[in-house]
């Protein structure tokens, strides 16, 4: 009997699924991060080799009972990154396995649709649309990163949320229900504090996030608004993908936490989605991600 392992890394979280040879899924669970734009890349290896061990431990089996691994990660969509990733675990793995890495986005389209044609929004602490056309070409649309983009994603909401907040401690804006929130959480209290929180403790930007969609749900002002921008910047990646993949009607996947679950930020996509795109099916993914890795380590 051979075993497969997918593995689906995030910024925030990574997720790991072994299987048999027929694809049944035998045993779950979830990691650390996984970003090959976040040096170094032994923390990636590291990561990656403890999962594996861990699926090894839980079914009583080594190292010469795999046969594929596929590994999908956040900031491998460069080919340098991943083929560095893969180069170095080559090292650590024995030679008879069938290693393949690549983006998270990608196992996450593969996932959704089986290996066919269609298109997947992700929306986690960061966000991109990709599509893949009836010749198997994979197109992208954002993406860029938390500098350049990732609009409509769980940083972007959690950095407007402390702006927010910012402005309010300056008595720039209007008060909003985020304030509250973070000090219950984070202790932060002033402006110094905001300051000290962001570019000294090395605040986690995104997880500010669940904070922004709990005033959102509360009905303040300034978090609906956020919602209402970013839900905006999402909606603004399907026409680009929609020219990229030259069609006027497509299925597309929701994937990533943000969108993915039941929260007032998914609710209005949705209906703005509905509202604005006749032509567009949201659709249930097939497969998870992390079996999406696995379909495409047996593929390629």
């Amino acid at each position: 009997m051979k075993y497969f392992i997918g593995i689906d890394g995030g910024g925030t979280k990574t997720d790991c699924i072994i299987t048999d040879e027929n694809y049944n899924q035998l045993y779950s669970l979830k990691g650390g991060p996984l970003n090959l734009l976040s040096p170094p890349l032994s923390d990636s290896s590291r990561t990656i080799l403890q999962l594996i061990n861990s699926c090894l431990s839980k079914l009583k089996i080594t190292l010469a009972h795999l046969d594929y691994v596929g590994i999908g990660a956040a900031g491998a969509g460069r080919i340098e990154e991943s083929e560095k990733l893969e180069v170095n675990l080559k090292t650590l793995l024995p030679h008879s396995i069938n290693l393949k890495v690549t983006t998270d986005a990608e196992v996450a389209l593969e996932g959704a649709f089986n290996g066919k044609p269609g298109c997947i929004l992700i929306s986690g602490t960061g966000s991109i649309i990709y599509g893949k056309d009836q010749n198997g070409i994979i197109h992208r649309c954002g993406g860029f990163g938390k500098i350049l983009g990732d609009e409509g994603s769980g940083y972007m909401l959690g950095k407007k949320g402390l702006i927010a907040t910012a402005k309010e401690f300056d008595g720039r804006a209007e008060k909003t229900i985020i304030t509250g929130l973070l000090n219950d959480k984070y202790q932060i209290q002033s402006g110094q504090d905001i300051i000290n929180a962001v570019y000294k403790n090395n605040l986690d930007i995104a997880g500010v996030a669940p904070l922004v969609l709990a005033s959102a749900a509360n009905n303040d002002k300034v978090a609906l608004r956020i919602i209402d921008e970013e839900t905006e910047e999402l909606l603004n990646l399907i026409p680009c993908m929609l020219k990229k993949l030259n069609k006027e009607y497509i299925e597309i996947s929701f994937a990533g936490r943000l969108i993915s679950t039941t929260n007032v930020f998914s609710v209005t996509l949705r209906n703005k989605l509905a509202a604005s795109y006749k032509m567009i099916t949201i659709k249930e993914p097939e497969y998870s991600p992390a079996m999406g890795a696995i379909f495409i380590a047996k593929k390629k």
